[in-house]
């Protein structure tokens, strides 16, 4: 039978992650209520729903038809069709609850891995309680609930920390082992640039806890062993991945990393919640369209600042705070890289591959809890310096603080610095009951603080702290949620009022939970869609056609717009047929007839009778795969390297053509791995 101290020693991790958890993410924890927002109704959703669907049918998606004319589905990183744990999930679970558990358990694993971090570094129940409000449910991680697979990876960012921890204590390889295996298990999650953040703050641990690391020779090795663990076992995600992307229309035009970028004053947004409006009142988006709510609130609690910044003060283990403040200025120098002259025009290495780096706050978060956690552990070792040592308070040694103020003072020249300033003189900051709030919790945290000096008890003082810290996140977070929260009928779009036996050929639907993946829950033959991977030849088809796109909205309301593209059947905003021609295969008209057809995803068989020798268009999207037998014998495909559609030569007479889509790359990839992975074990052997 367990002991009160060991039943307590369980209880106690166990209750810093659930309670919380369940406070704040009540809305989404019955059965038929979701995590939704636009992401996840639109693209998420969708593709979880097909993936589940084609297993359960015992086909794996690497192609399908129902978005783009046809695309390699598969490939597309951030569906994360590739995931062994994503995929086993979803087959059990469905491809909706499947997610709740995949973000309850990254959650938990994240926050008891905070908790043991945090415990060996003598923090108290309290102290971890706190670390745990402000990196999990401030305004960050609420407002991203929407981006599935970052949220999951930032979750898991802490776990990341404590294998570093474990690795720089013991020296044992099998501790750097499992930090690379951490590291690929997220790649296959498909948010490369939160994988980045994770390995950043990974590194930090590193170079800051294990000096012989910086030694050339060691970290060289290390490196380089880590290189080849990472690109061993993610060959088969990347590069599938890496050739869609050569095709795609962001490769061709590009992006600019800078995008998104905090401007300097945007501060202001850490330190009070909603400061320019929220729902219909929001007007951040004025100074720019970058500025979504979901990337620039970034609320992470006035009780936590107050807290952060003495336990800054206090902090005596020079390389836990020096880890920490590496976190620090990895956020301030990438969330406002727009700003900052040279770098913002240099295509910096993996940091230019990524837009909205302002999401990078998230190390800023984690020290900020670290820091605001040993403060209300040892809230009577910062005590000390209030006594009348306001100058002292305000001196904070650290090389950033001087050229961010320059930063700040040039950039007053800025448009949308002005505009921010005309803002703010409009009063779009309105003192509400919300600044009254904020204001209140403010000076309950100082006059908590100050008065301990003479009359409170540390412990007294520390459930005080986090009272407040859980008052001032729920009171201004807990709507997030709420507002994400989603039925299933609102995220599953209703099915067009025919048959599944009309679900036949190209189908365009006018509706607008059908011009994004809308079509992937349904049998329909698409020409919608939405994918950072779009391909340019697609996009270009589009134009010729003179159908709108925008890379999300493919609309036009005539349906002879559609023609070129194989589409058949025409259905309006009411779901009913608006137009419906005779059912063709996916063949262009030729001089002759088909016999037979079937029509499959990635899989088409048909007999026709041709009465020349003559070139056979389709409407089947071309890409690298593509395997054509006429009469049974391999042929080429002429339109191989231009043409949006696959194009072939038939002979006179009755032909027998099969096309069958088989992803070579992906089969490769995985034999380089094994490979890779032999050499690797033999590198480390020697």
């Amino acid at each position: 039978m367990l002991k009160k101290e060991q039943v307590l020693k369980i209880l106690k991790p166990i209750s810093v992650s659930l309670i919380p958890y369940v406070l704040f993410y009540l809305p989404i924890l019955s059965k038929n209520t979701y995590l939704g927002g636009s992401d996840p109704t639109k693209y998420f959703y969708p593709s979880r729903y097909y993936l589940w669907e084609s297993l359960v049918n015992g086909r794996f998606p690497f192609w399908t038809e129902r978005i783009y004319s046809g695309f390699p589905i598969y490939a597309d990183s951030e569906r994360v069709f590739l995931h062994p744990l994503n995929i086993l999930v979803t087959v059990l679970m469905g491809p909706f609850d499947s997610y709740k558990f995949l973000h309850l358990m990254f959650y938990t694993l994240g926050s008891t891995a905070l908790y043991i971090f945090l415990r060996r570094r003598g923090f108290s129940y309290l102290g971890i309680f706190a670390a745990n409000l402000i990196y999990y449910f401030s305004f960050y991680h609420l407002f991203h609930q929407q981006h599935f697979n970052f949220t999951l990876t930032t979750f898991s960012i802490p776990l990341g920390i404590l294998l570093a921890d474990n690795f720089a204590r013991t020296k044992k390889i099998k501790w750097f082992y499992l930090i690379n295996f951490l590291v690929v298990l997220f790649l296959y999650f498909g948010s490369f640039q939160s994988v980045l953040i994770l390995v950043m703050a990974i590194l930090f641990y590193l170079v800051t806890n294990i000096p012989e690391i910086i030694n050339r020779i060691i970290g060289l090795k290390l490196m380089f062993l880590s290189g080849l663990l990472i690109l061993t076992f993610s060959l088969p995600l990347l590069v599938p991945t890496f050739q869609l992307y050569l095709k795609a229309n962001r490769s061709t035009f590009g992006l600019d990393f800078t995008q998104g970028s905090y401007h300097p004053l945007m501060i202001v947004n850490v330190i009070y919640p909603y400061f320019f409006g929220n729902g219909s009142n929001y007007k951040w988006n004025m100074v720019s369209s970058e500025y979504g709510i979901h990337e620039t609130y970034v609320y992470v609690g006035v009780v936590a600042l107050v807290c952060g910044f003495l336990g800054l003060k206090s902090l005596k283990k020079q390389r836990f705070r020096n880890f920490l403040l590496l976190n620090i200025s990895a956020f301030l120098i990438l969330g406002i890289i727009k700003f900052i002259p040279f770098y913002n025009n240099i295509p910096i290495p993996l940091i230019s591959m990524f837009r909205y780096w302002g999401r990078s706050i998230v190390l800023f978060d984690f020290a900020l809890a670290c820091l605001a956690g040993y403060f209300v552990s040892y809230p009577s070792k910062s005590i000390e310096m209030l006594k009348f040592k306001q100058f002292e308070l305000i001196k904070i040694k650290h090389p950033l603080v001087l050229p961010v103020g320059l930063l700040i003072i040039l950039t007053l020249l800025n448009s949308r610095t002005l505009l921010i300033m005309k803002l703010f003189v409009m009063r779009a900051f309105v003192p509400d009951r919300s600044f009254f709030v904020w204001l209140t919790l403010l000076a309950l945290t100082l006059v908590t603080i100050t008065s301990c000096k003479t009359s409170l008890k540390k412990d007294l003082l520390s459930y005080s702290l986090v009272i407040l810290l859980f008052v001032d996140l729920f009171y201004f977070g807990n709507g997030i949620i709420r507002s994400y929260t989603r039925t299933l009928n609102e995220i599953m779009p209703n099915p067009p009022n025919i048959s599944t036996e009309n679900f036949t050929g190209r189908t365009v639907v006018v509706n607008d939970n059908f011009f994004w993946n809308g079509n992937l829950y349904y049998p329909m033959w698409g020409v919608y869609g939405y994918s950072q991977y779009v391909t340019t030849n697609y996009i270009k088809t589009l134009n010729r056609e003179e159908i709108h796109n925008d890379e999300m909205f493919l609309q036009s309301d005539d349906p002879l717009s559609y023609q070129n593209l194989g589409v058949h059947q025409f259905i309006g905003n009411d779901m009913e047929f608006v137009y419906k021609a005779e059912p063709k295969p996916l063949l262009n008209e030729f001089d002759g007839e088909v016999l037979y057809r079937e029509e499959k995803e990635g899989h088409m068989n048909y007999y026709i009778s041709s009465n020349k020798v003559q070139d056979l268009n389709t409407y089947i999207t071309n890409y690298p795969g593509w395997r054509l037998r006429v009469n049974g014998q391999r042929s080429d495909i002429e339109s191989k390297d231009t043409g949006q559609f696959i194009k072939f030569e038939v002979p006179k007479g009755q032909v027998v053509i099969e096309l069958k889509f088989i992803p070579t790359i992906f089969y490769y990839s995985i034999a380089t791995s094994l490979i890779l992975a032999y050499l690797t074990n033999f590198f480390i052997k020697k």
